[in-house]
């Protein structure tokens, strides 16, 4: 790893902090009346567009429609993000910006996302000063808990040779499974049973892992779309085995990426604490319920809000009744992260020097994972025990936690495949239109903002962004991104 470009991206730690606060970017208002008439009447003259949610899809839409809309972004919370929430931690007395949520991205699997940081300024490993993108090992071990032992470690794959070849096959039998175009409706279970490796990986730990990956129980991931999970990761894994894996973060936190973005943007207002509470159409224009009162008159709207809070809302209208059905499709599962300054998930008899990226712990055949922050943010001082950890189920938490969320997960099922398929079908429809990852089969950055490009390509389809982005991409010879389903 270059520490001199760590060291330069530890100095903008400051930038981040300046980006999540708002203090010199986009300014991000409390919705009330007065201040929202204020904005409204100098931008009265030109095409309104309504945007609910700041989740990556909601923030991308509004980019990408800048040039072109008068827009009003709407979030429920006090801060943009959605599944982006970048929290302040303070640890050994310095304050850094970390990710309870969507965290790790790869130009393999990423790059769509990673064309947009480039052109926002974000990902420039030219100058080193500026760069906000941190690449990092992306190590993996697997520990079985109760017998305080690692069962794979990919720093160590002498340790068990029988179980690194058998992670070595499965590593390709996933990039083919994604390269092949396969049907998002297989489940994992499914999936996994087909795989010509030994019973004992299959189930007593690749299940498990990847169970842990996306932050459920077992009986939860078998049900799962195996093409959603691969999706997030697959492609990373090199070709070649001898290769190392990498991954990459934000020096400033994912919610620091969305914040640079709205910075850049002339005419969208960010009105937070804004909580859509229902919909309304009169004389062929939109108006949003809040519970600081009615909002409109709009043109077209874009929700970015997940489903099992819009479901609600057209629930209540007579022509949108059959959309509220599809978005009563999609489910959940519940989850929750902490960050804490303890290894209080790694196996007792463990050393720093064993630490992986990422950590998966086994007992009693469910897994919960570890994400070792020293290890990616390697200027962090101290002893660099610093951790991100999935805690929905553990049997006890940890000494020192800094931060912590709960949160309901996206549970990407070939149920919820379909009503993905059906949803798009209902883009534009009294101009009402959908982002976010809810629109494709899987849960990342990279399918939010494919999505909010779609939506774009209608709203804004002269976008000198959606140009550039296109541009970006060509230059890296990449010109059929297609996430449809």
């Amino acid at each position: 790893m270059n520490n001199n470009k760590v060291n330069a991206g530890r100095r903008n730690f400051l930038k981040g902090a300046a980006a999540l606060g708002g203090a010199t970017l986009t300014t991000s208002t409390t919705l009330s009346h007065a201040a929202w008439e204020a904005a409204r009447e100098k931008t009265k003259d030109g095409k309104q567009l309504a945007i609910i949610g700041s989740g990556m899809g909601g923030v991308a839409a509004s980019w990408l429609c800048d040039s072109d809309w008068n827009i009003d972004l709407f979030e429920s919370r006090h801060k943009i993000g959605g599944h982006c929430d970048s929290v302040s931690v303070e640890y050994e007395g310095e304050h850094f910006y970390f990710d309870l949520g969507a965290e790790f991205f790869h130009p393999d699997t990423h790059p769509l996302y990673v064309s947009l940081l480039e052109e926002v300024g974000l990902f420039n490993p030219d100058n080193e000063a500026m760069d906000q993108t941190l690449e990092a090992p992306g190590s993996l071990s697997i520990m079985a808990m109760d017998k305080d032992r690692y069962t794979f470690n990919s720093k160590n794959t002498h340790w068990n040779i029988f179980t690194s070849i058998n992670f070595g096959l499965y590593t390709q039998y996933a990039r083919n499974f994604i390269l092949d175009d396969s049907d998002y409706e297989i489940t994992l279970e499914e999936w996994i049973d087909s795989l010509a490796l030994s019973r004992y990986f299959k189930y007593d730990l690749l299940l498990p892992w990847m169970s842990a990956l996306i932050g459920c129980n077992v009986a939860q991931a078998k049900k799962a779309s195996a093409r959603s999970i691969l999706q997030t990761f697959a492609l990373a894994y090199p070709q070649n085995l001898c290769a190392g894996a990498t991954t990459m973060n934000s020096n400033i936190g994912l919610g620091g990426n969305l914040q640079v973005i709205l910075d850049q943007c002339e005419n969208v207002n960010v009105w937070t604490n804004a909580g859509v509470t229902g919909l309304q159409k009169e004389q062929g224009q939109w108006y949003l319920e809040t519970e600081a009162g009615t909002f409109g008159p709009y043109d077209q709207i874009v929700v970015n809000a997940p489903p099992r809070f819009a479901k609600n809302w057209f629930s209540e209208l007579p022509f949108t009744t059959e959309i509220a059905s599809i978005l009563d499709q999609f489910e959940y599962f519940r989850a929750r992260l902490l960050i804490h300054s303890d290894p209080a998930y790694m196996v007792e008899t463990d050393s720093p020097q064993y630490w992986c990226v990422y950590n998966a712990g086994i007992k009693d055949g469910e897994c919960e994972g570890s994400v070792w922050l020293g290890g990616i943010h390697t200027d962090l001082p101290g002893d660099q025990s610093l951790f991100k950890s999935w805690a929905t189920d553990r049997d006890h938490d940890p000494q020192n936690i800094l931060a912590e969320r709960t949160f309901f997960h996206p549970w990407i099922t070939p149920q919820a495949i379909r009503a993905s398929r059906e949803i798009r079908n209902w883009q534009g429809y009294e101009g009402i239109w959908f982002s976010g990852q809810f629109t494709t089969g899987m849960d990342l950055q990279e399918a939010a903002l494919y999505s909010a490009l779609k939506v774009a390509e209608q709203l804004n389809p002269y976008s000198p962004r959606i140009t550039a982005l296109r541009n970006r991409l060509s230059e890296r010879g990449i010109t059929d991104i297609n996430y449809d389903l």
